[in-house]
């Protein structure tokens, strides 16, 4: 989720992103939403619960979330391709965002509750990055940002063998000692450990792999994903009702599974393979950090889920697996739309907020400028 972001330059002054990259942002936000919709209000994707039956409704979720869970690391990868450029007017923006959020929905349910202010939640609230709660990726993502400039000098010093050699080095501590053997610096791709790998990976496609290439393998590319998505989805459903190994299957579920860092690979490329601009796409792509700020909000999502479980279980009951399924995708793109239009709104609301932060920070930065010189 990225939001600060390296344009390519057209001529002197025009700035233009590639749309290719930000549709990608959008359409792994939408695997997101429909993600989390299916794990949290349909309650059928085998292997996050022990008590869960087999029913074509648990295969069909499975085995569609097997092609939805890519999204987390190609959001990271687009992140490592453009490189993170560390400044102090981005840190503030993602900070103001992610504390306002915050406060606006704690307000907003302390209203629908009929409860009074508890500080520690409050403090909670407008401090998301250092007390996560359910938003563990804005924690990761913010400590990836603070790593950044490290990253890209150690980067830009290497050639194309050195950096390899790092990617290696990385998949066998996080895949090898993380998700086989569970170590608990990466266990399950949940941290930075899992960010700075998916990072230095997006940046070697970037230098080393051919876009042409790519065009030719679309086709290939393609293919790659969906049988290595419906192989993830089918040993899933092989350890919860076959082994009976729910645990197996639990510990599957991670960013760093080797299946599902080669499908985001993959996938990633495969936008790659297409180069358009469009400036509607772009502009949507600015607020995809905020889809996640509001629907994963701890306060909010509640009122969502439930909302959308009490639909699910009326559809269950009339046995139409087929009209769940296209409800739950179209409620998913209504929920994203409605949260983008929310988002261009409510971001010019804090602006003065931000710009105040930023002449602080002026001041700050100059005051000890002039110290240390």
């Amino acid at each position: 989720m990225n939001i600060i972001k390296k344009n390519d330059v057209v001529g002197k002054k025009e700035i233009i992103r590639q749309s290719n990259l930000e549709l990608l942002r959008l359409v792994c936000m939408y695997y997101i939403v429909i993600h989390h919709i299916l794990i949290h209000a349909l309650h059928q994707v085998a292997g996050y619960d022990d008590s869960i039956n087999l029913s074509k409704y648990t295969i069909i979720s499975t085995i569609l979330d097997s092609f939805l869970y890519i999204a987390v690391n190609c959001f990271i990868m687009i992140s490592g391709f453009f490189f993170i450029k560390l400044k102090a007017i981005k840190i503030i923006h993602l900070y103001v965002l992610c504390a306002s959020y915050g406060a606006l929905f704690y307000f907003l349910h302390l209203y629908l509750d009929h409860q009074s202010i508890g500080k520690t939640l409050l403090l909670q609230s407008l401090f998301v990055i250092s007390n996560p709660q359910n938003l563990w990726f804005i924690q990761s993502y913010f400590f990836l940002c603070l790593l950044s400039p490290l990253l890209n000098n150690s980067m830009d010093n290497m050639n194309n063998k050195d950096h390899l050699s790092v990617i290696l080095l990385l998949a066998f501590l996080n895949i090898y000692f993380g998700f086989f053997w569970r170590n608990p610096f990466n266990s399950d791709g949940y941290n930075v450990m899992n960010f700075i790998f998916l990072y230095v990976i997006g940046q070697y496609i970037k230098k080393y792999i051919s876009i042409q290439n790519l065009i030719i393998s679309r086709n290939k590319l393609i293919f790659i994903y969906i049988f290595l998505s419906v192989l993830f989805g089918l040993l899933i459903l092989f350890f919860v009702f076959v082994l009976k190994k729910n645990t197996i299957a639990n510990i599957s579920w991670g960013y760093n599974n080797p299946i599902i860092l080669i499908s985001s690979m993959i996938f990633f490329c495969i936008f790659l393979t297409f180069r358009f601009k469009n400036y509607k796409i772009n502009w949507l792509a600015t607020s995809v950090l905020s889809v996640y700020l509001i629907h994963e909000n701890g306060y909010f999502r509640q009122y969502i889920y439930n909302f959308i479980k009490e639909i699910c279980i009326n559809i269950l009951l009339s046995n139409n697996f087929i009209l769940i399924y296209v409800l739950i995708f179209l409620f998913a793109f209504f929920l994203m739309i409605v949260c983008i239009l929310f988002d261009k709104l409510f971001q010019k609301l804090i602006k003065p907020v931000e710009n105040l932060l930023l002449f602080l920070w002026s001041k700050i930065e100059a005051k000890y400028l002039s110290l240390i010189n």
